[in-house]
């Protein structure tokens, strides 16, 4: 693990003990993989205090090795928990098999053997850009984020949100009296394509996860 990344995230656990966001929403089992970037784990946390059942996973392409590090948040152990790549494919590390599979990171930077969606993978989400505008935006398409939890997700990383839908619910569908009215053109979205691969189980997972819930980050380390 980069000095570099130990360091910050060291800093970010000390303030995000500081945070408190009770009532937390349930939702389907979720696992967030994502690139070992500090912009990208904070809000993968901040997620984490918002719904119950997340599971937290980082890759990392090491310089001094070829075969990349992953590293699952343990709450039980309040730590990162070094695991190998077949671990997250066979889905037993975690307790309750997710549902849901939010992959962040652009072809570039992705591990080549993350892209294809586990077996058990359900719903999978692919997102490529690593602002935090794109994230949350992506990510309510899992979390259904409310009213609230949007102003304290934008307060927190310093996001300015605009209600496009303001002027519909004030003054109905055909907008404010006087103004002209734009009728939008019907869309159709086209779903993702996504190749799912079988995974062979050659060995049992190390040790199985409790599911996500209070989070306190330390460090991943390499164990």
């Amino acid at each position: 693990m980069k000095v570099k990344f130990a360091m910050f995230m060291a800093v970010f656990a000390t303030f995000l003990g500081l945070i408190v966001v009770s009532d937390t929403i349930a939702t389907e089992p979720t696992v967030i993989v994502m690139p070992s970037r500090y912009t990208v784990v904070q809000f993968a946390f901040d997620v984490a205090r918002l719904r119950r059942n997340v599971y937290l996973m980082t890759y990392e392409k090491l310089a001094s090795s070829k075969a990349p590090a992953y590293h699952v948040w343990d709450e039980t152990k309040q730590d990162w928990v070094r695991v190998e790549l077949n671990d997250y494919l066979t889905g037993a590390i975690f307790a309750a098999t997710p549902k849901n599979v939010v992959l962040i990171g652009s072809d570039k930077d992705v591990v080549s053997e993350l892209t294809a969606a586990p077996a058990y993978c359900q719903v999978p989400l692919r997102v490529q850009a690593l602002d935090v505008v794109t994230l949350v935006n992506s990510l309510n398409k899992v979390m259904e984020f409310t009213a609230r939890e949007w102003k304290w997700l934008g307060e927190r990383h310093q996001i300015e949100f605009k209600d496009l839908n303001a002027d519909r619910r004030k003054y109905g569908k055909y907008g404010k009296p006087g103004s002209d009215i734009t009728m939008p053109e019907a869309k159709i979205a086209q779903p993702e394509t996504i190749v799912i691969t079988p995974v062979e189980v050659s060995q049992p997972a190390p040790e199985v996860l409790e599911k996500t819930s209070e989070v306190k980050p330390t460090p991943p380390e390499d164990k």
